[in-house]
């Protein structure tokens, strides 16, 4: 199957594993059916090298670079154009989200390159404030992906209970309906060594109410995905609710071999920096440890896409 969006925008920072993202749209965009905006951010005043590689300062090396880029694509059929914006280091994000809103893309692709700046704690990533500015898809290689195969195919959904997270399986859905997918909800329930706080002083100091609450959340989890599964099923998509138990990010990065997952759908708020202290904690432990893509969409009611 190929990805049904309609308008793509590639961030490529100049380095080889940015390329990559290339290889993707090669593998998962259908020649002739989307249009595809390259854009390279020149950030003033940034460093000399990002991640290895020499940075694009200069505005004309950059364009040459981005036409290098897009011939590689329209080699084989895409529909492609190049935009070159101008940025402080710290406002990447937001030329980003300002470029997909004025091309009026449906997804941004990135290349993370991992949490490799100490001042990224402070400012959140750029995928997460992409997310919460722009209210487009993001979709992420992880630092571990690797080389993507034809589809994808098989979609891995975690959902927690929280109904604004359920816009990722509607998204899930709707790119495995392309060509009879198949979608696994999950839920990771925190085993013992995995909870904190008042979970942890109540597995302490009152094991047999934890015991009881544990196997309650579990019945009640359980019914959830399934009630979920259920109403998802159609003839054209398989659902299928799993229940797993550990630390999430982990359990999550281990099905995705397990259960032979080409691309995990996460739903999020776009909380970052000082603002996700508390909150939307995996989608950045999950880049840390995935090795195939990452799709992030807004968090909310969910609202069909529309596409030109």
């Amino acid at each position: 199957m190929t990805l049904p969006y309609r308008r793509l925008l590639l961030a490529l920072d100049g380095t080889p594993w940015a390329e990559h993202l290339l290889d993707l749209v090669a593998c998962w965009a259908a020649p002739g059916r989307c249009t595809i905006t390259l854009v390279h951010i020149v950030e003033e005043g940034g460093p000399e090298r990002v991640h290895g590689a020499p940075h694009l300062h200069d505005a004309q090396t950059a364009a040459r670079y981005l036409e290098d880029c897009a011939e590689r694509l329209r080699r084989i059929g895409h529909t492609t154009a190049c935009m070159l914006r101008r940025s402080s280091p710290e406002d990447v994000a937001n030329a980003l989200s300002l470029t997909a809103d004025d091309q009026q893309c449906d997804v941004v692709l990135l290349a993370t390159h991992g949490r490799v700046d100490p001042r990224r704690w402070l400012r959140g990533s750029v995928a997460q404030r992409v997310l919460a500015r722009a209210r487009c898809d993001v979709l992420q290689l992880t630092p571990r992906s690797l080389p993507p195969a034809p589809g994808p195919h098989h979609f891995l959904v975690p959902l927690d209970g929280d109904r604004s997270h359920e816009t990722a399986l509607q998204r899930a859905l709707w790119l495995a309906s392309e060509d009879e997918g198949s979608v696994d909800l999950v839920h990771v329930l925190p085993g013992h060594q995995d909870t904190d706080g008042l979970g942890a002083l109540r597995a302490r100091f009152a094991p047999h109410a934890d015991r009881f609450l544990r196997r309650r959340g579990e019945r009640l989890r359980t019914a959830y995905l399934e009630r979920c599964a259920r109403e998802a099923n159609t003839d054209s998509v398989r659902v299928r609710p799993v229940i797993e138990t550990g630390n999430p990010a982990g359990v999550l990065a281990s099905l995705t071999h397990r259960l032979g997952i080409d691309l995990v759908v996460l739903a999020s708020h776009g909380r970052h920096g000082l603002a996700a202290w508390g909150h939307e904690h995996l989608p950045g432990r999950l880049i840390e440890r995935l090795d195939v893509p990452l799709l992030m969409v807004a968090a909310g009611p969910h609202k069909p896409l529309t596409l030109p």
